[in-house]
């Protein structure tokens, strides 16, 4: 199934790029994405997005423009995912 990806911050430099559209097996939760699909060969991302293999709670993680959630939750086609560090500033 079709997932579309949107990345900001910290997390749009560790990838290159400001989004994909990815293919995931049926039954994908946020938490699998994160780890099998994103993280799993880009190590500054992983550094960037969890600690002690649990997502940081920086990392602001987004579904259907809808915050937070459970990161076990089973994700549908079409669904989209915005992943973001916070932006702070002076």
């Amino acid at each position: 199934m079709e997932i579309q990806l949107t990345y900001l911050a910290k997390i749009k430099k560790a990838m290159n790029k400001a989004g994909a559209k990815i293919e995931v097996m049926e039954g994908c939760d946020i938490l699998t994405l994160l780890h099998q699909y994103l993280c799993s060969s880009n190590n500054l991302l992983k550094d960037i997005i969890f600690k002690d293999n649990a997502v940081k709670s920086s990392i602001l993680i987004y579904l259907n423009d809808v915050q937070g959630g459970d990161l076990h939750m089973t994700l549908k086609h079409k669904d989209e995912i915005l992943i973001r560090t916070p932006i702070a500033g002076g």
